[in-house]
């Protein structure tokens, strides 16, 4: 029974609706439409900053991470020659306490991790983006070839 309610529907619409009323739907159609795209536009739009963002900040992390460890190494090294450099109540010091403490390791592993994932989704995406292109330039080519033959 609903089909045949959507058929008679189509029915009077392709044939017996007035133009006001295709148009009006037709107007209707083009504004969601237009309205999808847009929110999918946004959203593309939106992830690419974010991956750019995470990816940046994923490089700073990995940066601190390295000066980190290496102020704690060269500081454990010192130590190791009686030279200890670095005071108990100075900024550094309190930096190279931090790197001693598991949950620290835990976290920026996290992040390291989670920004190279990151970064490998946008290659990812490049990729696709490329084949996308190259398969529809081969499309073309082959549209092109049987147009002129």
């Amino acid at each position: 029974m609903k089909i045949v309610g959507l058929i008679g529907l189509l029915f009077w619409y392709l044939f017996l609706a007035p133009s006001w009323v295709r148009e009006w739907s037709e107007n209707v159609v083009l504004f969601i439409q237009s309205a999808v795209f847009w929110c999918v536009d946004v959203a593309v739009k939106s992830i690419d900053i974010a991956v750019h963002l995470f990816h940046w900040l994923g490089r700073f992390f990995v940066v601190m991470i390295f000066v980190g460890a290496a102020i704690t190494l060269s500081d454990n090294i010192a130590a190791i020659f009686d030279l200890r450099f670095l005071g108990s109540s100075g900024v550094v010091f309190k930096m190279t306490r931090l790197f001693e403490d598991k949950i620290t390791w835990v976290a920026s592993t996290a992040i390291v991790a989670t920004t190279v994932a990151l970064g490998h989704f946008k290659t990812l995406d490049l990729n696709y983006q490329k084949h996308r292109e190259e398969v529809r330039a081969k499309l073309r080519e082959n549209r092109a070839r049987k147009q002129n033959a």
